[in-house]
């Protein structure tokens, strides 16, 4: 059913005595107290919503900033990282302690390395120590396009992981990460630098796991710092060389499913919801607040919207939930009747989520949630009034899409219940403003 909620009454100037004031003078008003209605209309999904749906697949691990480490997550979540860097430097820079001259020393000694794993101290990394292990790889794989079980899927060539998971030889180092801790590092031997350097072993690299069953740990990236020294110029001055990163990336499985009933934004690879209005909410006929008076309609189009935005109700994510801060946007879709919705492109963005949302909105055992709001007013405005959106060049689509910005900036989801949901289902929240017929003093 509609809901139709009395928000605010505006008049513009005193309230005693306006008809007997000079129209020019200072504080006059032009219009009665009862000229001018604001008020809230609540639509429910029925009513505003003509379909919604969830797809996947828009962007993929290999374009996020950030890297996952998880063991057994949720009951059913692990990643890993993997890594390949440059070979050890061929050569320093040392300051000769006699001419106190820089001096290039082409054959440094290498005999050790520190790996770095920048943790991102921003999410929810969980209060529990995580043990983690690095080892070396021993399979060539594909950053663009490896996978939990892949480690080259590309065109024609498909090659699978010997071990899903990422096909390891030996054990380089375990650490621990402590909560709070924005970094872990690994020792590296010199036996794991030479395999490294060997530019001929495709399958060279890192791969890094945790061990802690029920942990999930969100990281910026990893580095790699090569320990060198100069025997002959300056032996017992320690030079420290960061290597070049060639390709980093993440695989985990499971990915996140489709659930009937839900719609999901975020994850990796990147979910996006999109919700289709009914054609005819533009013309419908909405009665007035009893504040402007009976027998008084209105539709969209004879209205000021001063806002609009979809109220979602938040779901159980299950083994997903969001790591960081949740900032969902709205965009029109471009859509037309020769292009799929998933291939369809997004045009304008409409609307923004400020202040960011917490990860806490979404815990895996949230009941009774708060609907959030994703502002779209500048969606409603321009198709209740047949306007175009910044000057797009065409008549304004009636899909909306809702996406976590940036995309991908979230391992988890974000889930709400969808329009088959009742009394959770999305609601649609306009603040209008209505200016009635008048007689001017």
């Amino acid at each position: 059913m509609r809901s139709l909620r009395y928000l605010l009454t505006l008049g513009v100037a005193a309230a005693v005595g306006c008809g007997r004031e000079s129209p020019t003078a200072v504080g006059s008003s032009l219009l009665p107290v009862s000229g001018i209605h604001t008020f809230e209309l609540v639509l429910d999904a029925p009513d505003f919503l003509r379909s919604d749906t969830s797809i996947v697949g828009f962007v993929f691990a290999s374009s996020a900033s950030f890297r996952v480490v998880a063991q057994s997550f949720g009951g059913s979540v692990f990643a890993h990282t993997l890594a390949q860097f440059s070979g050890r430097p061929t050569s320093i820079q040392v300051r000769d302690t006699t001419t106190q001259t820089v001096i290039t020393d082409t054959l440094p000694s290498v005999t050790s390395a520190n790996l770095v794993l920048f943790v991102d101290t921003t999410a929810d990394n969980g209060t529990t120590p995580i043990q983690l292990r690095l080892y070396r790889t021993v399979e060539q794989s594909d950053p663009l396009t490896v996978s939990w079980t892949m480690r080259v899927d590309s065109g024609q060539t498909h090659l699978p992981w010997t071990t899903p998971g990422g096909t390891v030889g030996s054990l380089v180092d375990t650490a621990t990460w402590t909560p709070g801790d924005d970094s872990v590092v690994f020792h590296v031997d010199s036996s794991t630098i030479l395999n490294w350097s060997d530019t001929t072993d495709l399958g060279r690299g890192a791969l890094i796991a945790a061990v802690t069953a029920g942990t999930r740990l969100r990281s910026n990236g990893v580095g790699l710092t090569y320990v060198a020294r100069s025997p002959k110029i300056r032996p017992d001055t320690t030079v420290l060389v960061n290597a070049t990163t060639l390709s980093h990336s993440f695989i985990y499985t499971p990915n996140v499913p489709f659930r009937p009933g839900v719609l999901q934004a975020g994850g990796t690879p990147t979910w996006r919801s999109f919700l289709v209005f009914q054609p005819d909410l533009w013309t419908r006929s909405f009665t007035c607040p009893a504040s402007v008076g009976t027998a008084c309609s209105f539709t969209l189009k004879d209205v000021k919207v001063n806002s609009a935005s979809v109220l979602l109700t938040p779901v159980s994510p299950g083994a997903f939930p969001p790591e960081d801060s949740v900032r969902l946007q709205s965009w029109v879709v471009d859509t037309s009747s020769f292009v799929p919705l998933s291939r369809s492109p997004l045009g304008a963005q409409v609307g923004a989520m400020v202040p960011a949302l917490s990860p806490a909105t979404f815990l895996a055992d949230v009941t009774n949630a708060t609907p959030v709001a994703v502002p779209l007013t500048a969606f409603v405005a321009a198709a209740a009034g047949d306007t175009l959106l910044f000057g797009s060049g065409s008549a304004v689509s009636r899909t909306i899409a809702v996406v976590q910005a940036p995309e991908p900036s979230l391992f988890g989801v974000t889930s709400f219940y969808n329009r088959s949901a009742g009394a959770r289902a999305p609601k649609l929240r306009l603040v209008l403003t209505l200016g009635a017929e008048v007689q001017l003093p």
